[in-house]
């Protein structure tokens, strides 16, 4: 990063909410129902969600993306190529 320039901030959002709700449905169904079968797809779906959001949160602290302009002018049409 170069001096002077503003401290970077990296906000991360679900693409899908569907593991997040099928984890809170798990947990309800094990209050209401418990059974080993919820236990095991709690772990799996749960564990799974954790170390996906583990991993795209480690990985969002170490991405740098700098952009740059090669050419000064651009007109409407002109493709444009980052590096």
């Amino acid at each position: 990063m170069q001096q002077g320039s503003p401290a970077l901030h990296v906000m991360l959002r679900p693409r899908s909410w569907i593991p997040v709700a099928l984890v809170v449905l798990l947990v309800l169904l094990q209050l209401v129902s418990p059974s080993r079968t919820w236990v095991i797809l709690l772990c799996g779906v749960g564990g799974m969600t954790l170390a996906a959001y583990l991993w795209a949160r480690s990985l969002a602290q170490s991405v740098r993306i700098d952009r740059s302009l090669r050419y000064v002018w651009a007109q409407v049409g002109d493709l444009l190529e980052e590096r």
